[in-house]
């Protein structure tokens, strides 16, 4: 999955409470293994305060997929939780052949 499609999953997951658009930044940063001090230098704001929101997007998402979500797992974690929903909701359609009832064994030239 790649940044947008991850950042989708993210806010149908918060849903009715999506990111805002500095929350959307930071995670956007985390996706791209940027620090936190990176992220504050480029953003302009203070390392204490990307690393709360940073932290509160991970809690929050904790909570929502009942496992331990950090800066280290998330992409592993949305992009397998991203597949196990594509797989409940478009279970494989079964191959089933239904023959004839009635086969006649032929007759003359086949």
């Amino acid at each position: 999955m790649d940044n947008n499609e991850l950042i989708i999953l993210v806010n149908k997951l918060l849903k009715p409470n999506p990111l805002n658009s500095l929350e959307e930044k930071v995670l956007r940063g985390c996706f791209a293994n940027k620090t936190y001090q990176n992220l504050s230098d480029n953003l302009g704001y203070t390392h204490d305060y990307i690393r709360v929101l940073g932290a509160g997007i991970f809690k929050r998402l904790s909570h929502l997929l009942g496992e331990k979500i950090k800066k280290s797992n998330i992409c592993e974690i949305l992009t397998q939780k991203n597949h196990t929903t594509y797989i409940t909701k478009n279970p494989p359609t079964p191959y089933i052949i239904n023959p004839p009832k009635d086969l006649k064994y032929p007759d003359g030239i086949i």
